[in-house]
């Protein structure tokens, strides 16, 4: 508007541009503060109880770099459309220059609602004559350990390209409760779809929690009170 009013002659205060760019400023904040608003409502109804604090990801990606980097980025990637960029944890992504790279996954695991172990075909074939899921300090290996142990959060493998779920005799002691977890198969054929049936079982399986939860601690009449 000033540009045009500077092209008709007219003299236009410094002070209008300043407010227009203040006012622009302030719609785009509102706007991303909606936007922020929404993707949390729609991770509260998904994880309910669940979901971690503001400022933890709700969602950690565990996989092997040499194996399954192009699908772990495809389902960041969908993730981060519906739920923000900070809702998710994937390590090439989400641990910035400088930073610790053992204490930043560890945060990340402990502050985690859900952790995708994600698993393909080769998971578990030997590498140069060894298994690296065999090797204590596999960092694969100690995500899943650390995941495990967090009784409050959700361990989900996520089968890859036709992979077979890993039986507990195929795992080391530390992490064969792994195979007793139910696992989800992500085709790729329809990512959004795949991911659709993920968090629409998490959904159920929070909500079926809830009912469980609301059902164990209602109060059970005293046998002694008078019950008329």
């Amino acid at each position: 508007m000033a540009q045009l009013a500077f092209s008709a002659g007219w003299i236009v205060s410094v002070v209008y541009p300043i407010v227009g760019l203040v006012v622009a400023a302030a719609a785009m904040i509102s706007v991303e503060a909606y936007v922020e608003r929404r993707q949390r409502i729609d991770l509260e109804r998904v994880l309910g109880d669940l979901l971690p604090p503001q400022k933890p990801p709700a969602f950690f990606i565990s996989y092997r770099r040499s194996q399954n980097t192009w699908q772990a980025r495809d389902i960041r990637k969908e993730l981060v459309r519906r739920y923000g960029e900070s809702s998710v944890f994937m390590d090439a992504s989400s641990i910035d220059y400088g930073e610790s790279f053992p204490d930043r996954i560890a945060s990340a695991i402990r502050g985690s609602s859900v952790i995708l172990g994600l698993i393909g075909p080769h998971w578990l074939e030997p590498t140069a004559g060894s298994r690296r899921i065999d090797d204590p300090n596999d960092w694969v290996r100690r995500e899943i350990e650390a995941a495990l142990q967090r009784q409050e959060a959700l361990v989900i493998p996520v089968l890859l390209d036709g992979a077979s779920p890993p039986s507990a005799s195929d795992l080391p002691e530390s992490i064969s409760d792994l195979a007793t977890l139910h696992a989800v198969v992500i085709v790729g054929e329809d990512l959004a779809t795949d991911i659709d049936t993920l968090l629409k079982s998490i959904e159920r399986g929070q909500r079926r929690t809830a009912k469980e939860d609301s059902s164990e601690t209602t109060i059970a009449p005293n046998p002694d009170d008078d019950v008329t």
